[in-house]
């Protein structure tokens, strides 16, 4: 299973990602029974919304008590409405509006489901929480880059996110992301070494 960043105060990392505000209220009061760290942001711009689909206006981040950490795992992936959560960098004056809609991984136990868990953790999450990942196979460092004007079939660019394991080249990527650079290039530049001991 993927290590999972710890916060300062021995919180498991559960989520961050961007949604609307409906869904953000909607998983609150679904985790409100358990010992976790909640918090909304609000975007200063929008994307998308319509009478069918309301704009993705705000991003959680969700850290759980170790205690709580299954049960509350457990009813996100029972809940049938567990959002369409998107990435969003964050800039200086708050995130920015450039976003994609993926939906939220939380963490599987084969090591395929483990490369999906590092990969999405990789497009959605913190700085802090990315460079804490470890290669699934070995636990080993790994390098991460992402390029943003990848090359593609129909002669336009998109994003690529690779991810190589430095001791055992096992990894994993995407491509044709049509999406925001992620939250950590900003503060780690496009390409850095993870730390998972750190």
């Amino acid at each position: 299973m993927t290590e999972r960043p710890v916060s300062g105060n021995g919180y498991l990392w559960v989520m961050y990602a961007a949604m609307p505000v409906v869904e953000a209220r909607r998983i609150e009061r679904l985790v409100a029974d358990f010992r976790c760290e909640f918090s909304v942001d609000h975007l200063a711009e929008v994307k998308g919304g319509s009478a069918d689909s309301p704009p993705v206006d705000t991003i959680v981040e969700l850290w759980v008590h170790p205690d709580d950490d299954a049960r509350l795992l457990a009813r996100l992936r029972a809940d049938s409405g567990v959002p369409e959560c998107c990435s969003a960098k964050p800039g200086a004056a708050g995130p920015a509006a450039e976003l994609s809609v993926r939906r939220e991984a939380l963490p599987m136990s084969d090591q395929q489901n483990d490369w999906d868990d590092i990969r999405e953790a990789a497009l959605v999450g913190p700085p802090a929480a990315v460079q804490k990942l470890a290669c699934p196979k070995c636990r080993a460092a790994l390098v991460v880059k992402f390029d943003a004007a990848s090359p593609q079939p129909d002669g336009g660019t998109a994003g690529f996110l690779i991810i190589r394991c430095l001791r055992c080249s096992a990894g994993t990527c995407a491509d044709g992301l049509r999406q925001a650079a992620p939250p950590w290039v900003e503060a780690l530049g496009p390409r850095f070494q993870t730390r998972p001991g750190a």
